[in-house]
């Protein structure tokens, strides 16, 4: 028995169960079933798009509020720590700067003991097995024959092939149509 059979049978029978659970949640029995699955759209109301009433420009910049000093404004982390912490996570968290919440003491107390220094050159020195011919997944994913190979062509040689005078013989001779 052909598995590749079994395997589009499989999902052509789940793809006609999800178009029948669709069709089904879009009739509207439960109101909030077509709204979750994206189905309808609900417009933005004219009068709850702006939320804050915009920017003003002084008349005079004379009278500016003074600027607050530097103990006044909120301290954290400078720019460019924020930034290192988004675009590369270990160097933020190769610092102790910030102590561990009595979450993360218990969740690293539970993770055990440090890994050893080397434990990436021993994986690597484990030896791997084969990766399986087929899977099922496989089957899942590619159900169809690949399909067939066509030959390659040379353009340096086609080119060489075009441009050959046509000998006398293989060039039938034309005919008078009466």
């Amino acid at each position: 028995m052909n598995p590749f059979r079994n395997a589009s049978m499989l999902v052509f029978r789940l793809s006609g169960l999800a178009l029948a659970a669709a069709g089904l949640a879009a009739c509207d029995p439960i109101p909030d079933a077509s709204h979750s699955m994206g189905l309808t759209r609900d417009g933005a109301h004219q009068f709850e798009v702006i939320t804050h009433p915009p920017l003003q420009i002084p008349p005079d910049f004379s009278n500016l509020p003074p600027p607050k000093p530097v103990e006044d404004q909120p301290s954290g982390p400078p720019v460019q720590a924020q930034v290192a912490a988004i675009l590369a996570p270990q160097v933020a968290l190769a610092t102790d700067a910030v102590p561990l919440t009595p979450g993360q003491k218990a969740l690293d107390a539970a993770a055990g003991p440090q890994p050893p220094a080397d434990i990436r050159q021993r994986i690597d020195a484990l030896p791997h097995p084969a990766p399986a011919e087929h899977s099922w997944i496989d089957a899942l994913t590619f159900w169809s024959s690949p399909a067939p190979q066509e030959p390659i062509i040379d353009p340096i040689a086609e080119a060489k092939r075009l441009h050959q005078p046509i000998p006398a013989a293989a060039v039938a001779a034309p005919t008078q149509s009466q």
